[in-house]
Formats: structure tokens, C-alpha cells, sequence
């Protein structure tokens, strides 16, 4: 399947994996791949800014949330901060840090797709069936992350923009192009 994704969708699908690990994810979801298009250069890049999408917002609401609560924590007597500074001390900054506890050690190695960004990516050889092309792109990718109800279309919500104005946006992008 991959033989028929132009370069941009497979730079998009290999950014998705970069974007997954510099958030902290341990897997790289259907959102990864949409931010990984809305960071790329080019047409589809622009229909997601245009409807609203911004690189920022995006990543907030895909980071893993930091599981720890201080405050709570702290009702019980116990200083975060100072046990931070210990591990911190101990085994090397950011030792405590959630994001580089889980992805020390595996810089190198490869995440794995959820079942649902696979399901992006058959759903994006779907769409370029459907719109009557021959490859891939980038749109087709991001149409496929941003089904109703996946990931890609949560995380837009999330992000206070529609998908339905998404996919109007790619398409009109796809039908100026």
C-alpha cells in the first residue's frame, strides 16, 4: 500500500512517529499524523490552518497528561518538588520527568501505530479511491485521521475546530490544486 503514497504522505506518516516521541506518546495515533500534515509545507497544511488548526493547540491536547498531583501529593505530606530535585540528584536530570521516563532508552527505536492510525491510513487509500486518485497525499492521510467519532476528529474537537470544516477545507484545497 505505501508504494502509492507520494513523498509528502510518507514524510507525514514518518513525522508522526517524530511528533509522537517528542510529546512523549508511546504510540503514534491518527492526531500524530494530523499534526504531523499540519506542520508539513503545502496545500494541506494551509486547509488546516485555514480551518482553524494551530500546531500549538494541537499539541496540548495530544500530549499524554502528566499523571502526577502535586497538590494532592502534597495534602498527604509529600513535596514533589523535592523528590524531583532527589531523583533528579540521583539518577540525572529529568529522571522524574514522565515524558522522559518513558521514552529513555527507545529514542532510537521504532513506536508502533494504534489499531486506529492504521485504520487512518486504509481509510486514506479509501478516500483517494473514492476522490478518483491514483495516490495517496497528504489530504487523503489527514481525511483518514479525522474520521467521526477516531482520534484525529477528538483531538480537533478538543482543539474547538470541525472536522466537517476540515474536510471541506482539504477538499477545496484538493479541488484548487
Amino acid at each position: 500500500m505505501f508504494e502509492r503514497f507520494t513523498r509528502g504522505a510518507r514524510a507525514v506518516v514518518v513525522d508522526a512517529q517524530v511528533h509522537a516521541r517528542r510529546l512523549g506518546s508511546p504510540r503514534i495515533g491518527p492526531e500524530h499524523l494530523v499534526l504531523a500534515a499540519l506542520v508539513a509545507e503545502g496545500p494541506t497544511a494551509r486547509a488546516l490552518h485555514d480551518a482553524g488548526l494551530r500546531a500549538p493547540a494541537l499539541e496540548a491536547v495530544i500530549a499524554p497528561a502528566d499523571d502526577i498531583d502535586a497538590e494532592a501529593l502534597g495534602a498527604i505530606g509529600i513535596d514533589l518538588g523535592a523528590v524531583t530535585r532527589a531523583a533528579d540528584e540521583l539518577f540525572g536530570a529529568g529522571a522524574f520527568d514522565s515524558a522522559g521516563a518513558r521514552t529513555r532508552g527507545r529514542a532510537g527505536r521504532h513506536l508502533p501505530f494504534t489499531a486506529e492510525a492504521k485504520e487512518a491510513l486504509v481509510v486514506a487509500l479509501r478516500e483517494a479511491r473514492l476522490l478518483g486518485d491514483r495516490e495517496i497525499r497528504t489530504e487523503h492521510v489527514v481525511l483518514g485521521a479525522t474520521t467521526p467519532g477516531g482520534g484525529g476528529a477528538r483531538a480537533l474537537d478538543r482543539c474547538g475546530v470541525d472536522a466537517e470544516a476540515v474536510r471541506a477545507a482539504l477538499l477545496a484545497a484538493r479541488d484548487a490544486a
